[in-house]
């Protein structure tokens, strides 16, 4: 019709994103089976709901384009000591998911843990971005790490590190790359890190 095309700046950037990557458009039905198109929609819904800062806002320093980022989730019922953690590690445009139910651990272990499995995948030796809610892990891990190497795996008191076999696992692995801790605010946390969140809850629900 000769008309100008509406919105044509947005079909404008789409197109300049089109051309750097190979894709491929499938159509789904809305809210029918498709688990990912559900969850995005989730994902929006709580985005609109919550405050007025976009969910793509950067919470962190902005890292290189090869930098790896991991985000944890982590669930635990205390009273069964049954849990979950689920690891969400990206790189460029690349993601991979990494997870399993767990029993007879608390919630700072399974933090620890899935931070471990998580390094332990990779294959290269990039920065890793680690974003988690768990202050325990972000001390342990900046703070205190250093000091109960020093000390031979005593606290300042001289008693045992709590979870030392966890932490000696974890110290081995960030000698072996460069890692950075993010706490991130629960109330406004990266999107990925609150899918994180909900798979670690459907792994803690595997039987």
């Amino acid at each position: 019709g000769r008309k100008p095309v509406k919105n044509a700046d947005l079909w404008q950037e789409l197109l300049i994103q089109i051309r750097r990557h190979k894709v491929t458009w499938k159509w789904v039905r809305g809210h029918e089976t498709n688990r990912w198109n559900n969850r995005a929609d989730e994902l929006a819904v709580a985005a609109r709901k919550g405050s007025e800062t976009p969910v793509e806002k950067v919470r962190t320093p902005v890292p290189g384009d090869d930098d790896i980022h991991l985000f944890t989730g982590v669930t635990c019922k205390h009273a069964s000591g049954i849990g979950g953690w689920a690891v969400l590690l990206t790189w460029r445009n690349r993601v991979r998911l990494l997870g399993a139910r767990v029993e007879g651990m608390t919630a700072n272990q399974i933090y620890v843990r899935a931070v471990i499995a998580g390094l332990e995948s990779l294959k290269k030796a990039l920065p890793v971005h680690v974003h988690t809610h768990s202050g325990y892990l972000r001390d342990g891990a900046d703070s205190w790490l250093d000091g109960w190497r020093r000390r031979n795996w005593k606290t300042r008191e001289g008693a045992a590190v709590s979870n030392k076999e966890l932490w000696q696992q974890l110290s081995g692995l960030l000698e072996q790359h460069k890692v950075s801790f993010y706490l991130e605010d629960r109330d406004n946390p990266p999107c990925l890190l609150q899918e994180a969140k909900e798979l670690a809850r459907e792994f803690e629900q595997e039987c």
